[in-house]
């Protein structure tokens, strides 16, 4: 009986074929390279091969997926828009109002270390004046932060704990702008607890509050009252503070 050789088992080849990303995975897979690209190299930079780079993808794919350098820049900064804007709805929705504020003060400092990236990139993305599509689209985020601090303020003049001669949008303006040189003196090495001193009196000041050292002075008058009064009733007469 012959008997057939058997054929030979099919050879491996070494190359293997590189798996299909999912298109939404690619998607945010892109996003997250350009926005590390767009960090380094600021948003006047033209992003598309070095995102390319950074993903490990041919620079077409970058361009199939975002167009245009216009169409690229607008997703970052959107991401940025979300990104704050998840941190006040964190934040400035519950509890105390002048509370909400510092806290959501306290987080934009905080977004320096946790988030460098979008800290930057927010940064540079209100120095684009002149910058077309992108200076409108900062013009909507820094409209959207003031209306969300504007609330807040409007929240503590209904339960009294902010003066009603304050203005809501005025208030909100500064404490906007005050969000700032927060992260500024995060980014220079200022010492935390020289930051939160002037996150507290620049809110203090903008919601028509009394500043820690007035509070101070007032807690020290009353204190001394307090003890004037004690001595008086005790038989020792005194000179009452004025």
């Amino acid at each position: 009986m012959d008997v057939k050789p058997a054929k030979p088992a099919p050879k491996k080849s070494g190359v293997q074929r590189r798996q299909r990303m999912q298109s939404h995975l690619r998607n945010e897979q892109l996003l997250g390279c350009a926005i590390r690209v767009v960090a380094r190299n600021g948003l006047g930079s033209s992003p598309h091969a070095a995102t390319a780079k950074e993903a490990g993808v041919s620079v077409p794919t970058v361009f199939a997926y975002f167009p245009t350098r216009a169409t690229l820049l607008a997703e970052v900064v959107a991401d940025v828009d979300r990104f704050y804007e998840d941190i006040g709805k964190g934040v400035l929705y519950n509890g105390d109002a002048l509370e909400a504020i510092l806290d959501f003060l306290k987080a934009c400092a905080r977004m320096v270390v946790q988030d460098p990236d979008r800290t930057r990139i927010w940064l540079d993305w209100s120095t684009s004046v002149g910058q077309g599509e992108l200076w409108k689209l900062y013009l909507e985020f820094h409209r959207k932060a003031v209306r969300r601090l504007s609330a807040v303020v409007k929240r503590g003049q209904a339960d009294g704990s902010i003066p009603a001669t304050v203005s809501p949008n005025e208030a909100a303006l500064i404490i906007a702008s005050g969000s700032h040189t927060v992260a500024q003196m995060m980014m220079t090495d200022m010492p935390l607890k020289s930051v939160m001193r002037y996150e507290e009196e620049l809110v203090r000041a903008a919601l028509h509050l009394p500043s820690r050292r007035e509070l101070e002075q007032q807690r020290a008058r009353k204190d001394a009252r307090a003890l004037a009064k004690g001595r008086v009733k005790g038989g020792e007469k005194t000179d009452t503070p004025k």
